[in-house]
């Protein structure tokens, strides 16, 4: 077995599918085409999404059946190298969705420098194999196997219909939020509806806006109009969840901070903790 799963350094890794909206794992056939025409066994698939593990007896796929950017790039996060990989031409998004905004029944993987988002049967694979040092779930902590929970049955703070928590009685995000459930996971069994300037795009990921923070101190602000906005991380804060932050007005950072299980941090323009742990 490899070693457990550390914080540090950014790292690569994959991407694939979709999963069942309960969020167990159980991958939806719709997305991909994979196929066990290469001699991969059903250890190697994920879903639609081959894996690459040789020395778990999942071999490199050659570029004929898997091109593009082929079987490959998956790496510890605590950034060290690996053989594994992702059949990235399998996945609908090609594996392309930062981890800030990683949808319901989502976890993460490294992939060129950063964590990409990936259906959490793909992590849940990796596990079983004994690789178990390259996932986080989509709250940005350490993956250890868990399944998701199911959706909520009741929503916290009598925020149902708001367009702040989403998912069961949550309900839905609002149409000009981004239509992504973000962050759901064992810690954090409500998701959060990711906050879009008027000028984004609800379908598209790469529209919301993100921050990223070492401590107190920003990597990357939030965009700067509006002005204001406040970055929130999953709590506890981690080097990753400080790493993958979104940006909201502050008021529903704030209440985030308050009714979401789990927990969730907020931080003002300047890197002060305005509200949460």
């Amino acid at each position: 077995m490899r070693r457990g799963l550390t914080f540090g350094l950014l790292v690569l890794a994959a991407c694939g599918g979709t999963i069942s909206a309960g969020g167990q794992g159980e991958p939806d056939a719709s997305d991909g085409a994979a196929s066990s025409d290469d001699g991969a066994t059903s250890k190697c698939i994920a879903g639609t999404a081959r894996i690459c593990a040789p020395d778990q007896g999942c071999p490199v796929l050659p570029s004929a059946t898997c091109p593009g950017t082929g079987c490959k790039g998956v790496v510890e996060v605590d950034g060290g190298s690996t053989a594994d990989g992702v059949c990235w031409s399998d996945l609908s998004d090609l594996g392309n969705v930062s981890c800030a905004s990683c949808d319901d029944g989502q976890s993460c993987i490294g992939r060129n420098g950063q964590f990409v988002c990936v259906p959490n049967g793909v992590c849940q694979a990796f596990w079983k194999l004994g690789i178990q040092d390259v996932c986080l779930y989509a709250d940005k902590h350490a993956y250890d196997g868990r399944d998701l929970p199911p959706e909520p049955t009741a929503c916290p703070g009598g925020l149902s219909g708001q367009g702040i928590l989403c998912g069961g009685a949550c309900g839905a995000c609002r149409s000009d939020e981004a239509q992504r459930c973000v962050g759901r996971s064992p810690d954090h069994p409500v998701g959060v509806c990711a906050w879009l300037p008027p000028t984004a795009s609800p379908q598209d990921p790469a529209t919301i806006p993100t921050c990223s923070l070492a401590g107190t101190t920003y990597r990357v602000p939030c965009p700067g109009a509006p002005a204001g906005l406040a970055c929130g991380v999953f709590s506890p804060s981690t080097p990753m969840s400080e790493q993958y932050g979104l940006c909201m007005p502050p008021d529903m950072c704030k209440t985030l901070a308050s009714d979401l299980p789990g927990g969730f941090d907020c931080y003002d323009v300047t890197g002060s903790l305005i509200a949460g742990q």
